[in-house]
């Protein structure tokens, strides 16, 4: 069986995607791939499932994909949808769905060189659908959902070397399962969650001014869209439409920050959400997911540079 890898390249800002055949063979969890958490540490991408630690490991012209278990028993604390960042050779993971299907406060550490885990302080309330970037040696954690069910508009830092929490200014709206983006000293969040209801708001924090914005809103409103960006671009693809009934989006929207616009690329080949993703090398990865409302997919897309 063939396992296809998706690409799309833009040139004069036309963009276009075409199939190409890298593996012959891919590993997976009970015969299909649920990525959730993922994070790149020097070029590799390191994907979360469970309580394993998975690796893509990028070398040009392909993709090696490695299953592997970290340790005797991974990751300390099983979880699902954590957020996970790397600060130098450490990967920190934070909140997430515990095992009961109750957020997470727990902080865990893995040592890339060592190879061991340790505990961090706990954040200052159990969230999941939260997402972390560095900023100057800090981990930057915004919004969550908490165990009463209601969103939160958090904005925290961790300092890893001294093992504490900070509050900083909240964010304008109250949401969870985002992402964010650290781009020229801005903070972009997008999307997001109140409830099961979808949220198009985009907002970006100043770093300088120590303030918040508000941005133009996300073209299409989705559950389980995934986010990632380069130095110039935000990219939102797929996720699941906001009738369910009209099943997983194939859409590609694409927020161009010197134009401060979105514009509409074409169709993803393959209609899902709640996958992994990430930059390796320039290039924009989107792994695993689901394709159906009651199914998993284990392809991976590639997309080469959007750089002009």
């Amino acid at each position: 069986m063939f396992f296809f890898f998706m690409v799309c390249i833009r040139r004069h800002k036309n963009l276009q995607w075409f199939s190409i055949n890298l593996l012959t063979t891919y590993l997976s969890f009970d015969g299909r791939i649920k990525f959730k958490s993922s994070t790149v540490v020097r070029d590799e991408m390191h994907v979360m499932s469970r309580n394993y630690l998975n690796m893509f490991l990028y070398q040009q012209p392909g993709f090696i994909f490695i299953n592997c278990r970290i340790g005797a028993k991974g990751i300390p604390t099983k979880r699902a949808g954590a957020a996970a960042v790397a600060v130098g050779n450490k990967i920190v993971v934070l909140g997430g769905v515990s095992v009961t299907q109750k957020p997470l406060d727990s902080v865990e550490i893995y040592d890339v060189e060592t190879n061991t885990w340790t505990a961090g302080e706990s954040m200052r309330e159990s969230l999941l659908g939260i997402p972390a970037v560095v900023y100057e040696d800090q981990v930057l954690v915004t919004g969550g959902m908490s165990a009463d069910g209601n969103p939160r508009n958090y904005f925290m830092s961790y300092n890893l070397k001294t093992n504490m929490w900070k509050s900083l200014p909240p964010m304008p709206t109250e949401r969870y399962a985002t992402f964010a983006f650290l781009i020229d000293n801005q903070l972009y969040i997008t999307g997001g969650r109140q409830g099961k209801l979808p949220v198009d708001a985009f907002e970006k924090y100043d770093f300088s001014s120590k303030t918040w914005e508000k941005l133009p809103n996300i073209p299409s409103k989705r559950v389980f869209a995934l986010y990632a960006s380069n130095n110039t671009h935000i990219f939102s693809v797929g996720g699941l439409k906001q009738k369910a009934e009209e099943g997983f989006s194939d859409t590609l929207e694409c927020y161009d920050i010197t134009e401060n616009a979105w514009i509409v690329g074409p169709s993803m080949p393959t209609k899902r959400g709640d996958f992994a993703i990430g930059m390796v090398d320039g290039k924009l990865v989107c792994a695993g997911g689901f394709a159906l409302i009651r199914g998993g997919i284990d392809s991976i897309h590639l997309s080469l540079s959007l750089d002009d």
